[in-house]
């Protein structure tokens, strides 16, 4: 019956006691909706995270571990798949490029893969400024451009893909993931860890695709003592370091270059987007649906900083200005400490702010004239006077611009401050005329008006924070015989020297998910993002942050979020859906950072968090015994039937044919990420509903009309290469679909020459029925009868195509068909006589001439064209061409 307040500990507790409440309604609502809810198999959920993890199928060993195991041994089974062979390079790893991928979705760094992520001109880091200049020099001077390009275009590889090889490493080499921010070190490829000036070992300094953990070593912030030349070809080049060598202050993710560049700030701006990602990615709180928009005009057209003072901006900035200011010391460039000195990054139009222009043509302190300028001021701002061209500089005059008192009056006319600027300290560019009189017009300021940035700072008292007039008295001090006017500019800055922040906005810090503002401490201003890095791992929405930030990955949609308003029509369902989701999260949540008992790997492991997410009801829902319609439209995400990625289904494409569609594998390509592609991954990615982590950042979840005509396109384009691989190319042992047929298994014909038709119960049909099975397992990892509804489709296209092949005059493979072998780079692969070398020529062996592209020798491949000869006969290798891209075009080929 007692009472208690927020903010209290007790309160605290209070609160406590209702989350646990929560958590027990939210399991009843969870069990409910689940009853009556069949699971898949052991052997199709494993295959389905084969897909995912490893873009591949299992192996008959692995479905041999979970045929008929426990739930443990399909978990151990799962993560099993999240291993990257030793042998195989990195970057064509299937979990690696899960990771990369599944990473940058969420993060959309990927933008600036192909852009400069650090200028050549940058000063702040000098070793990579100077290596680019040398470089570029030597290159200039022998003419020849490769190795400088390279060198250049994989630092900016490395710069930007940073971030997301961080998260990978930190995965695949089991550190609590917690380390994706609190990381005192940069991942780096070898062009990028030179321009750190950290000297790392790696396996070859020529792979740009190799990271390893590295250090910015030279970096040096800016001032007197530094300097530096520029060419206008070759860029900057540093001198001298200068005496401000910094030690880079590394906090994971937060403070790489590209995440700040891809969340910049602006001078009005001022860090609040990337405090919003911030919250979002890594506290799973998305600030700007946090609270209801208002849109009363009153509001909206309010200028006395409402991001301070009105009650409908404050319920969101409470939140995001504190973490704002945890960003202080970077700039819009993700540089740190940027200002002139070293000491803060704040902008120059908060430090240097222009103001109003005003005219001035009086030329005598008896005609002087009062400008007025209206300005928001807050308790500490400085009014700031200046002089200013505009216009052409001929039509102003030179010697000065004298001023004698500055006025500040409030909203209702009151004047709170007057100041007399004899009082004040010597301005930059001006003289202070006194000829030992009280007379006003003999003690006055006189600024230089051919100065442009000529200023004086003047500072006034402010009882509280509102928009004020300002009033300065000033007139022009002429040469003889030179009445043009001169320019002054009026405004006002709350900044004061040494300040690192804004000082009208709220202290830096963060607000835990109690609601408590924790400042920032003083001793930690230069390493705020490291403090702001510790206290985010360690508040509790970080570990439901981290499910919500991979859910899509496997689930294909975002997490359930709860309705707005109970009028909806779908608001009950909506409603059980997200309850439901809300409470897996906070389960997984609660497993990942306690430690999954299974797994005794420990808290803040992720591959055991993402076996958990393949564990999960919601990805493994199969069917729902009853039709309530409420239960029914709530689990419509259950099962996680969503369309495979345009990587995906290259990838698994790939796995389960042996083929891969227009895969070129480039030698030529001077990044990782032109060294392999494929048409679905590359050409056709943006048409088959992939994204490009700029304009378009969120992937499509449907199948629409153009990207069934992609899916069309690559099955009619992949089946004729698999079927000549298949059948003429690899001997029985080695084919991944069509062992233990050939091309003279056709269905018998009865009826005699008068009335042939195929028989379908002889001894072909039902082999060729029972290969139509296999290939639903094998493609779909669905088990079907051989006289299911499904095969029984199938094999009546077959006899359909078959029966027309076999009437035709000519019988080869060829003849009829345009299958584009060579659309794919290791269509030879595993043919005995192979005809094409595996693995990356180093940057010295690449070819390009007209005869040789990535070891293809084109007479050679026509050559054995003609050699080969195919030879079909009765028609059936045609007929399984056609089957072959039928079943490649399925639903559940498309889709996980």
């Amino acid at each position: 019956g007692s009472q208690v307040s927020a903010g209290t500990p007790e309160f605290a507790g209070f609160e406590q006691f209702l989350e646990l409440l929560g958590a027990e309604i939210e399991e009843s609502v969870a069990v409910d909706l689940f009853e009556g809810v069949t699971l898949e198999s052991p052997r199709r959920t494993l295959w389905r995270a084969a897909i995912v993890f490893a873009g591949r199928v299992p192996t008959e060993d692995e479905y041999a571990t979970v045929e008929n195991g426990t739930d443990d041994d399909l978990r151990r089974a799962i993560r099993g798949l999240m291993e990257c062979p030793e042998s195989e390079p990195r970057w064509s790893c299937g979990f690696h490029e899960f990771l990369i991928r599944g990473a940058n979705d969420r993060l959309l760094t990927d933008r600036h893969l192909a852009n400069w992520v650090v200028s050549a001109n940058n000063e702040y880091l000098v070793e990579y400024t100077n290596l680019n200049y040398e470089k570029h020099e030597s290159a200039r001077e022998s003419g020849d451009y490769d190795h400088f390009n390279w060198w250049e275009t994989n630092a900016q590889y490395g710069f930007a893909r940073a971030p997301l090889e961080l998260i990978a490493h930190v995965v695949e080499n089991e550190r609590p993931y917690t380390e994706i921010l609190t990381a005192d070190y940069v991942m780096a490829n070898p062009p990028a860890a030179e321009g750190y000036g950290d000297e790392v070992e790696f396996g070859d300094p020529g792979d740009a695709s190799e990271f390893r953990q590295a250090a910015i070593e030279s970096y040096y912030r800016l001032n007197e003592t530094k300097r530096s030349e520029w060419d206008r070809e070759l860029g900057t080049y540093v001198h001298e370091h200068g005496n401000l060598e910094t030690h880079y202050p590394h906090a994971g993710i937060l403070n790489t270059t590209v995440f700040l560049i891809r969340y910049p700030t602006t001078a009005t701006n001022r860090n609040r987007a990337r405090s919003r990602w911030t919250y979002y990615h890594f506290l799973g709180v998305d600030i700007e649906k946090s609270e209801a928009r208002t849109m009363d005009p009153a509001v909206l057209d309010d200028t006395g900083n409402p991001t301070m003072n009105n009650n409908a901006c404050t319920v969101c900035h409470e939140r995001m200005d504190p973490v704002a200011g945890a960003f202080q010391n970077y700039d819009a460039e993700g540089m740190y400490k940027t200002g002139y000195g070293g000491v803060d990054s704040l902008d120059e139009f908060y430090k240097e702010p222009h103001g109003d222009v005003f005219r001035i043509t009086a030329q005598s302190y008896e005609k002087r004239e009062t400008v007025s300028s209206t300005v928001l001021l807050t308790r500490g701002s400085k009014i700031l006077v200046s002089t200013a061209w505009k216009g052409n500089p001929t039509d102003f005059a030179d010697v000065g611009v004298a001023l004698d008192e500055v006025t500040v009056y409030d909203g209702d006319g009151v004047a709170v401050d007057r100041v007399r600027l004899e009082e004040l300290a010597d301005p930059e560019c001006g003289w202070f005329d006194d000829n030992g009189t009280e007379d006003a017009e003999d003690d006055h300021w006189v600024m230089g008006a051919n100065w442009t940035d000529c200023r004086l700072r003047v500072p006034v008292e402010i009882p509280e924070d509102e928009t004020y007039q300002i009033d300065v008295a000033a007139w022009h001090v002429p040469a003889e015989g030179d009445d043009r006017p001169v320019q002054v500019r009026v405004a006002a800055t709350p900044y004061r020297e040494g300040d690192v922040w804004y000082r009208d906005m709220r202290t830096p810090g963060f607000v835990d998910s109690a609601g408590f503002v924790q400042p920032l401490p003083d001793e930690r201003t230069d390493d705020s993002l490291r403090w702001l890095a510790q206290r985010i791992v360690e508040d509790e929405r970080f570990a439901k942050s981290v499910v919500r930030f991979w859910w899509p990955s496997l689930m294909g949609a975002e997490v359930a979020e709860q309705p707005g308003e109970d009028g909806d029509a779908d608001y009950d369902t909506r409603r059980l859906e997200a309850d439901a989701q809300a409470h897996e999260i906070r389960r997984l949540a609660d497993g990942f950072r306690r430690g999954f008992r299974w797994s005794g790997q420990g808290p803040h492991n992720l591959k055991d968090l993402l076996v958990e997410l393949s564990m999960s009801k919601w990805f493994r829902a199969a069917g729902l015994e009853d039709e309530q319609p409420l239960r029914r439209d709530a689990l419509k995400a259950a099962g996680a039937k969503r369309m495979l990625t345009p990587e995906e289904l290259a990838r698994k494409t790939a796995a389960v044919t042996g083929v891969q569609w227009r895969r070129n594998l480039n030698p030529l390509g001077i990044r990782p990420d032109q060294w392999r592609t494929d048409a679905l991954s590359d050409d056709y990615r943006l048409l088959y509903g992939g994204i490009d982590s700029d304009g378009i950042t969120d992937r499509l979840g449907d199948i629409t009309p153009i990207m069934a005509a992609v899916a069309n396109r690559q099955a009619t384009e992949v089946s004729c290469p698999v079927i000549l691989r298949e059948f003429y190319l690899l001997p029985d042992d080695k084919r991944l679909l069509f062992d233990g047929i050939g091309v003279d298994v056709v269905p018998t014909v009865a009826g005699g020459a008068e009335n042939p038709s195929p028989d379908d119960g002889s001894r072909g049909a039902m082999r060729i029925k029972t290969k139509l099975a296999e290939l639903h397992e094998r493609l779909y990892a669905v088990p079907v009868a051989v006289d299911s509804a499904d095969v029984s489709t199938a094999y009546a296209l077959f006899v359909d195509v078959w029966e027309r092949k076999r009437e035709a005059e000519d019988a080869g493979f060829f003849d009829d068909l345009d299958c584009a072998f060579d659309g794919d780079h290791r269509f030879f692969e595993g043919v005995p006589d192979d005809i094409v070398p595996s693995g990356l020529p180093a940057l010295g062996e690449r070819e390009n001439d007209a005869g040789r592209f990535w070891g293809w020798d084109y007479a050679e491949i026509d050559e054995f064209k003609r050699e080969l000869d195919p030879q079909d006969p009765h028609g059936a290798a045609r007929a399984w061409v056609v089957v072959l891209a039928y079943l490649l075009m399925d639903y559940r080929y498309l889709y996980l």
